[in-house]
């Protein structure tokens, strides 16, 4: 549910008086509570990174060289595409060629638009 209220803000920003910084902070406290839903985490912090959220790069950063689910890494390395820069490339370059699938397309996608900017 709060993973959905995450998103629910941040695609209603401007909207009904919701400030950016608003739906930033609250996507982002959700994806930082380890007693969430790993769902409403993964909602959240994608939510959060789209919004420019630094906080959730460092957070990305440290679930892609975990032993968390492949989800979690995978949503972890479409944050760090998003918000990540070149000294974020080695990590994910490491996953390029991964037999997962999942987690090499992930990383593609995520050197891709580090690359692009």
């Amino acid at each position: 549910m709060a993973g959905t209220v995450s998103l629910a803000l941040k695609n209603n920003v401007d909207q009904e008086g919701i400030s950016p910084e608003l739906a930033s902070q609250t996507a982002a406290a959700v994806a930082l509570d380890e007693n969430q839903d790993d769902a409403d985490r993964l909602t959240a912090m994608l939510a959060a990174a789209e919004l420019g959220n630094r906080e959730m790069l460092t957070l990305a950063r440290r679930i892609v060289e975990s032993k968390n689910s492949i989800h979690f890494r995978m949503s972890s390395m479409a944050a760090m595409g998003m918000l990540g820069d070149a000294s974020d490339l080695p990590t994910l370059e490491k996953y390029t060629s991964s037999s997962g699938m999942r987690l090499r397309l992930a990383a593609q996608a995520a050197v891709k638009k580090i690359n692009a900017r």
